[in-house]
């Protein structure tokens, strides 16, 4: 690319990022059982009423996020090393991106990963030993002008 040697699997491992992306705003956008999960997750009560079982539906999620985490590692293996411990860098910057996007919100995650990327990719190029750092920096900011996220919503209390 632009006379700069890229390696393909990289690209499939953005396709598959872009794949997953578009895959689950389909499914809660487009799909009963998405309709469903949505609605769980902003009364359950009301869903409770209906007769829809909750921790049925709280379980299909949790096995739909197991199934993505496990793919996501099984496209990051060929990448780097497996070790003990490679989980921790990996789960902050997951929790930055989705305070910084906003709670519930999938346009704001994306947003937020693309933030958090950056930030990181910069901050190691110009102070590695900070990347982290720069990266709570900016959740912080984040928090502080806007409580709930960049496209959240303020929390019902």
């Amino acid at each position: 690319m632009f006379d700069i040697p890229f390696d393909s699997y990289f690209v499939f491992v953005i396709l598959v990022g872009v794949g997953v992306a578009v895959g689950l705003w389909w499914f809660l956008k487009k799909t009963k059982y998405g309709h469903i999960v949505r609605a769980a997750v902003f009364s359950r009560e009301m869903v409770s009423a209906l007769g829809i079982r909750i921790p049925r539906i709280y379980t299909g999620v949790f096995v739909l996020g197991v199934f993505i985490a496990g793919l996501a590692g099984a496209v990051q293996a060929p990448v780097g090393s497996i070790t003990l411990g490679m989980d921790m860098a990996v789960v902050v910057q997951a929790f930055c991106v989705v305070v910084i996007g906003g709670f519930g919100s999938l346009l704001g995650t994306f947003m937020g990963a693309m933030i958090v990327g950056e930030v990181y990719s910069f901050s190691i190029l110009f102070w590695p030993q900070g990347a982290l750092v720069l990266i709570f920096v900016v959740t912080a900011f984040t928090l502080i002008v806007r409580p709930w996220g960049l496209f959240g919503t303020p929390m019902r209390t």
